[in-house]
Parts: C-alpha cells; structure tokens; sequence
C-alpha cells in the first residue's frame, strides 16, 4: 500500500504507525523538513530506507543524507530508471 503525508511530523506519524517497506522523502516540507525526519529516524532508530528526493545537488547535501541514514539520494524530478533502480535495490533486501 502507499500512504502519503503533507509535512514531515505526518510522515513520523505514519511511519511509525505502519512501517513501510520503503520511504520516499522531499526535503523541503513545511514544519519539520525532510532533514529533521532522517534525525528523528536515526535518533530512534527506525530501521525503514528512505530514498530522499531533492533539486539540490550540493555534494553537502547529499553527504549529509546519506550521513543520517537515508539509501538513496535521487534530484529532482528523479529519472524514472534512476527510481526504478533504486527502489528495485531497496525492495530486494526487504
């Protein structure tokens, strides 16, 4: 199934709720951005990957990403292979 959430305490509250197989993650969400959502997920632990989705291409960015936990960091809109493939990786060792 696919859930949705318009801002990132939602997408917590979703996540924790119902743990997905897999998250897609837009940083820029109003209230709590998509950064403070890989924080709280690493400071609990929550073991979900998380393909982050974002239009800036700072290798800073980036870096700081996949530093907080994230498997995948994909610009926006993200080339459908390059979804496909990670999604495809990530569902594999679920």
């Amino acid at each position: 199934h696919t859930e949705e959430a318009s801002n990132g305490r939602q997408a917590l509250d979703k996540l924790t709720a119902n743990p997905p197989d897999c998250m897609l993650l837009d940083l820029t969400m109003p209230g709590m951005d998509g950064f403070d959502v890989l924080n709280v997920m690493k400071r609990k632990n929550l073991a979900v990957p998380v393909i982050v989705l974002t239009a800036d291409i700072q290798d800073v960015v980036r870096d700081e990403c996949l530093e907080l936990g994230a498997a995948y960091v994909l610009h926006k809109p993200p080339r459908h292979d390059e979804l496909l493939q990670a999604l495809s990786a990530i569902l594999q060792s679920v």
